[in-house]
């Protein structure tokens, strides 16, 4: 006999380990407005859990996490905690349901299955994260091809003029969008020899942000130049400039996100990467997204 119900401090303990650890504190100090946390078991011994909230805005619920033990799987449990998240959701005035979910072809495939009998949508790609190596990739010949023109410059991120940080600042000169601003407030501040700017006579136009995510690992946080210059191959210049300064820093590994989502897919982006950085992969996480 199974049994759906909330989760609360009373029995948090026995479900806490069935997500996630950047989930746990959320779990601990739910919020009931804005947090769903609902626990399965069969014949009192727990089975599994899901764990949801309101997003911004109050009209997405999303599912942060959904976990039944494998002595528990293909009894119809994720479904039943699927259901019991979306009811909750629906009850606080969310009209959008979304699910998030890290690829493993060990229990994926059943992932897919319970969505597509509980309604969702075909599962779409939303972002992929490798994971390089990078003194590998530095051995390839396209590293050092690149020259610059004579009217660009690859500047040192602590060496720009404090004048123009400012100027970029300036309401009437963002051209950039706010999710590539290099003004983000991150936990992590750029790693000073890692980080460039790209002026175009004296002129910021782009930027490559590296952060020292691990003592060998570094991740490539945001890599933009100006939309007219997106074609001209100014970009994968200032790329190639980290990398190798990377190399000289001997920090052996490299991280970084591809957008697949429509709103946000660099075509050209997700090419290149395929192409010139994917071979080098120690190790890849594909994220999927599912709507209802």
């Amino acid at each position: 006999m199974y049994q759906v119900q909330n989760v609360d401090q009373s029995n948090v303990n026995l479900y806490e380990k069935f997500t996630f650890p950047r989930f746990r504190d959320l779990l601990r100090e739910q919020n009931g407005a804005s947090t769903v946390a609902g626990a399965v078991s069969c014949f009192g011994e727990p089975a599994g859990l899901v764990l949801a909230g309101v997003m911004e805005g109050g009209q997405t619920g999303k599912i942060h996490s959904l976990f039944v033990t494998p002595r528990f799987r293909g009894l119809g449990y994720g479904g039943e905690l699927l259901g019991y998240a979306g009811e909750r959701l629906r009850e606080r005035g969310c009209a959008r349901l979304e699910l998030s979910f890290i690829e493993d072809h060990s229990w994926s495939p059943a992932m897919k299955k319970i969505l597509g009998r509980c309604g969702w949508s075909e599962p779409q790609l939303d972002r992929e994260i490798n994971k390089i190596d990078v003194f590998a990739l530095a051995k390839e010949g396209w590293l050092r091809k690149y020259h610059l023109p004579p009217d660009y410059a690859i500047v040192p991120w602590p060496a720009i003029a404090p004048a123009k940080l400012e100027a970029l600042k300036a309401p009437e000169n963002k051209w950039y969008p706010g999710f590539v601003s290099p003004f983000k407030e991150q936990p992590l501040s750029p790693h000073s020899s890692i980080s460039f700017w790209l002026c175009r006579r004296e002129e910021i136009v782009g930027w490559v942000i590296t952060r020292l995510t691990a003592s060998d690992t570094l991740y490539y946080d945001i890599l933009f130049v100006r939309e007219d210059l997106q074609s001209t191959g100014r970009g994968v210049q200032l790329l190639a400039e980290a990398l190798k300064a990377q190399v000289r820093e001997r920090i052996p590994f490299g991280t970084h996100m591809v957008l697949h989502s429509d709103n946000y897919a660099n075509p050209p982006l997700i090419r290149f990467t395929q192409r010139r950085l994917k071979p080098f992969a120690v190790q890849t996480e594909r994220h999927w997204n599912s709507y209802k």
